[in-house]
């Protein structure tokens, strides 16, 4: 990889939420897909081999991995270093070389492999009720704000716009977004919020994963809310990573 931030970034917004997994890799790229100890939320990446400067997998290898100990190796390199990973089969190494901008430092490390049962679960296609597209920080924003009153958030979709609310201890809390109005007339990248309904919705859910969950928002400036009756919400962020 050319920059080690990006994986770092990746890393850092799992590791809350999960802490082993597998990274199932074959010529196409690089698969993460598992579930929270609690079974709540699933998280997905895929790294396809385009985003690697060079890229090369003979066979396909599952690695089992612990994401926190994966985390603490991925802070020894520089955001702008090159990172090189390398596997062997068999094996149970997965090797880290940083190497500088400037080629002046190199750093090497290996990370211990787990041997981990984990099944990829397959997940049906799903038509959504309502969906919003809006950006990753007016969305964290939103619930940062909401879970300084409460532990739920409810959102209201509707054909006018969308609606963020929060019950709790110390009172209520609303956000009310219209459709078509810009988060940030100053900001050169702000957009409209963008929603596409077929159904009107109100549905509710813990605020503390969905903040778990804005921790990809440094990857990307959009976030996509996908929304349906008895199905769990889905997040999209635009670039690599997918929750």
């Amino acid at each position: 990889m050319k920059q080690a931030g990006l994986l770092k970034k990746i890393i850092e917004a799992i590791k809350d939420l999960i802490s082993e997994a597998t990274l199932d890799c074959d010529e196409n790229g690089i698969h993460l897909q598992a579930m929270d100890s609690s079974h709540v939320s699933l998280v997905t990446f895929y790294l396809k081999s385009n985003l690697f400067e060079l890229y090369r997998c003979e066979k396909k290898l599952s690695l089992g991995i612990n994401i926190v100990s994966m985390a603490k190796i991925l802070k020894c390199g520089m955001n702008d270093d090159t990172l090189i990973l390398e596997a062997s089969d068999p094996g149970d190494l997965l090797n880290f070389r940083f190497e500088s901008r400037r080629g002046h430092k190199v750093g090497s490390f290996e990370l211990r492999l787990m041997n981990l049962d984990m099944e990829r679960l397959s997940i049906p296609d799903t038509e959504y009720s309502c969906i919003i597209e809006m950006a990753c920080a007016e969305f964290s924003k939103v619930c940062h704000d909401l879970f300084t009153i409460g532990d739920s958030i409810t959102i209201k979709c509707g054909k006018q716009g969308v609606n963020f609310i929060t019950l709790g201890d110390l009172g209520t809390g609303n956000v009310r977004l219209k459709l078509g109005t810009t988060v940030n007339d100053n900001d050169e990248d702000a957009f409209a919020i963008k929603i596409n309904i077929s159904k009107s919705l109100s549905l509710t859910f813990s605020l503390r994963y969905l903040i778990y969950f804005t921790k990809a928002s440094t990857l990307s400036n959009t976030v996509i809310l996908y929304m349906g009756e008895e199905v769990p919400l889905s997040k999209i962020f635009i670039n690599s990573i997918h929750f």
